[in-house]
């Protein structure tokens, strides 16, 4: 499950939500609404957090190798 967090700093506008997964022992609990602390920043330190909406998803597979980044002048998908 993932949840998107809106983080609470004075200091910094953050003017969108962040997404954190939830651990499994917390997937019952976790709902829009919830206080949560989460880590945040270059330091990762501790900060209040207010879930706005938790999400379940589910994975086909996993990448099993990275292989390399493709330039960024080159077209992946036309249009």
């Amino acid at each position: 499950m993932i949840a998107k967090v809106i983080v609470d700093v004075p200091l910094m506008q953050t003017d969108k939500p962040y997404s954190y997964q939830i651990p499994s022992e917390f997937e019952d609990m976790i709902e829009a609404g919830i206080r949560v602390h989460v880590p945040f920043g270059k330091a990762n330190r501790l900060i209040q957090g207010i879930v706005i909406e938790a999400e379940h998803f589910r994975v086909d597979r996993v990448i099993g190798h990275y292989l390399d980044m493709l330039p960024k002048t080159q077209t992946i998908v036309k249009r």
